[in-house]
């Protein structure tokens, strides 16, 4: 008789632990790129994109990495707005782009990034900090975009 309640508290436990539910997260099958909004600002915060103090055509500008010494063309995207762009890049921990903003004014974008660990077993990465030719940008969660300052 013994032997018998084992196996049926066994099976009871066994039948229990299947029906705790357990919530499954799939990864997409398809490429996901780091996007990450910019924008940028004058000493005053006046947006460089769309204010009165308006020094850059969005329409004007290129953006692209160096690959083995060869330029490579990163997608952006500029909002309807105008106030900000959207670079595209691969998710990774660390990453370097450039800027055309004016001729001969180019500048050197840093990209730190982690893994997002709300996206878990996915490997997304979230963008930690980014620097401007060494400047360390700010990010508004309220607002979005990081905002880079141009002197």
């Amino acid at each position: 008789m013994k032997k018998y309640t084992k196996l049926f508290l066994g099976f009871l436990l066994i039948l229990l632990n299947a029906c705790v539910e357990e919530t499954i997260r799939l990864c997409p099958d398809i490429y996901i790129p780091m996007a990450i909004n910019l924008t940028y600002t004058d000493q005053q915060g006046n947006n460089l994109f769309t204010s009165e103090k308006k020094q850059f055509e969005l329409k004007k500008l290129s953006i692209y990495q160096l690959v083995n010494d060869n330029i490579q063309p990163v997608n952006f995207t500029i909002a309807k707005d105008s106030t900000y762009i959207t670079v595209h890049l691969d998710q990774s921990a660390q990453d370097t782009f450039f800027i055309d903003l004016k001729p001969a004014n180019v500048e050197k974008i840093t990209v730190k990034a982690q893994i997002d660990k709300s996206k878990l077993p996915c490997e997304n990465y979230k963008v930690i900090a980014i620097q401007n030719q060494g400047n360390p940008a700010t990010f508004v969660p309220q607002e979005q975009p990081w905002r880079l300052t141009y002197n």
